[in-house]
């Protein structure tokens, strides 16, 4: 009995060296070469690194490769989402419009305006300048970002405002010159500044009359894919109040948004009757 136990006993340790050596006779497994890994398809190249369908990857592309194309991602700005500050005209006086421009001021930092959104302002002002001459009502859309309703109507209003200013006057302008001077830029925000100028327009209707206007200009600006865009602006003007209020009692806010010439009509009559 004893004979038998020790007889299998031995064979088991032999099965288990035997077992153990084959085991160490097999090669192991190696990592492909680069000819291996450039068979597979597709190939695609991230943050520089290369991925094959067979998961692994390299730092370089190999010397036969051939780049079709790279893909770029930009990181988007969502501009159509509205800010707490951005009222309708149809539930905002000007009195809570500056209180709310003065809180947010209180809460931002000071910072150095680069020339891209100068640049912007600058034209901004020389368009209400050029209607004074033209008397034809403005385009400001192309200085807004006009992808909610508020600012919609807030371009409107600017437009109308100074159409309406260059309407009333009494004789046609013969020349003009601008002057712009920033007066403080902050930054309320990632990619939202709130903006305040000063622009002054010198007119000469000829015969030695000249007329200087002036006034301070608030804006909010936001940073876009495209560049700065306005997306909410008034100056400091009793008569662009009185306008506001005007505007919401007689429009709707489909009227505006659909760019209705019902208040330009309006001003055209007023013109005409005087």
């Amino acid at each position: 009995m004893k004979k038998a136990t020790f007889i299998i006993f031995f064979m088991c340790v032999g099965l288990f060296i035997i077992a153990c050596g084959r085991k160490q006779e097999q090669p192991q497994e190696k990592a492909p070469s680069q000819e291996e890994v450039w068979e597979y398809r597709p190939m695609v190249y991230i943050q520089d690194k290369l991925y094959g369908d067979n998961g692994k990857g390299t730092n370089e592309l190999p010397e036969d490769a051939k780049l079709l194309g790279t893909i770029e991602t930009q990181q988007e700005i969502t501009s159509s989402v509205g800010y707490d500050f951005e009222k309708s005209i149809f539930g905002e006086t000007r009195d809570e419009m500056f209180e709310e421009w003065n809180a947010n001021i209180s809460e931002s930092k000071t910072i150095e305006a680069d020339s891209e959104m100068v640049d912007l302002l600058k034209e901004f002002s020389e368009t209400k300048a050029e209607t004074s001459m033209t008397r034809k009502m403005p385009d400001l859309a192309p200085f807004y970002d006009t992808s909610n309703e508020t600012r919609v109507e807030n371009c409107y209003i600017n437009e109308i405002y100074i159409y309406d200013d260059a309407m009333v006057q009494s004789k046609p302008l013969l020349s003009y010159e601008t002057k712009f001077e920033l007066k403080s830029t902050k930054e309320l925000g990632a990619d939202v500044y709130l903006v305040e100028y000063r622009e002054w327009m010198d007119k000469d209707y000829g015969e030695e009359d000249k007329q200087g206007q002036g006034s301070d200009v608030q804006a909010y600006l936001i940073k876009t894919t495209d560049g700065y865009r306005i997306i909410k602006s008034w100056p400091n003007s009793k008569t662009f109040e009185a306008l506001q209020e005007v505007i919401a009692k007689e429009m709707t806010a489909e009227e505006i948004r659909t760019g209705s010439t019902k208040f330009q009509d309006k001003i055209l009559e007023n013109v005409h009757n005087k």
